[in-house]
């Protein structure tokens, strides 16, 4: 009865240790980008949208500088 017992604990711990691999970790891997990413380009884009938009502006000012 023993030997029966040491063997379901054997089969047990290796089961366990088994089903433990690096694959199915919760860590997030490094070409992950994470939950954020789509905002974070969002955030990028919008920021480059806002650049064309000061420059075109800025364009946009000194053409009428120079009108006056």
């Amino acid at each position: 009865m023993t030997v029966t017992k040491i063997l379901i604990l054997i089969s047990i711990i290796g089961l366990a240790a088994s089903c433990s691999s690096e694959e199915s970790s919760n860590k997030p891997k490094k070409t992950d980008a994470g939950v954020f990413q789509g905002y974070k380009d969002s955030l990028d884009k919008a920021e480059g949208v806002e650049q064309t938009l000061l420059q075109a502006d800025k364009a946009r000012r000194e053409e009428l500088q120079r009108q006056q």
